[in-house]
């Protein structure tokens, strides 16, 4: 029997994965919007995720935002993990890689007005 595990179900694993370590967001992609939307094959808003499957295996590239503050080696290793280990165990398919770029710092929003001028 074979089983075909579209690519938009690997997103959403991938996505999952990210989603629960905190601190970590996948950023918007940075290509121009025309371009993602042409390989994307959903309406789904552009990130700088990419799947390639290879004759070895399944490489992931992944652009990340990081929480200001938050150790970035800490928590690309951990991400890496995380893709890894989550489409292995939900696909069955072999890992090759998960590339992490870190393409931004989420820095905290501002906490309401100051108190300067009362």
């Amino acid at each position: 029997m074979e089983l075909n595990i579209g690519k938009n179900v690997m997103r959403d694993i991938v996505t999952a994965a990210v989603e629960d370590i905190e601190g970590v967001h996948i950023a918007p992609a940075p290509s121009p919007v025309g371009e993602v939307l042409k390989e994307s094959e959903s309406a789904r808003l552009p990130q700088a995720l990419r799947l390639t499957e290879t004759s070895q295996g399944l490489s992931v590239e992944l652009g990340l935002n990081v929480d200001y503050g938050r150790n970035l080696l800490d928590l690309a290793g951990r991400t890496q993990a995380s893709v890894a280990e989550n489409l292995a165990l939900m696909c069955g398919c072999e890992v090759q890689a998960v590339n992490v770029a870190v393409l931004g710092v989420s820095l905290p929003a501002a906490s309401g007005p100051s108190g300067a001028g009362s």
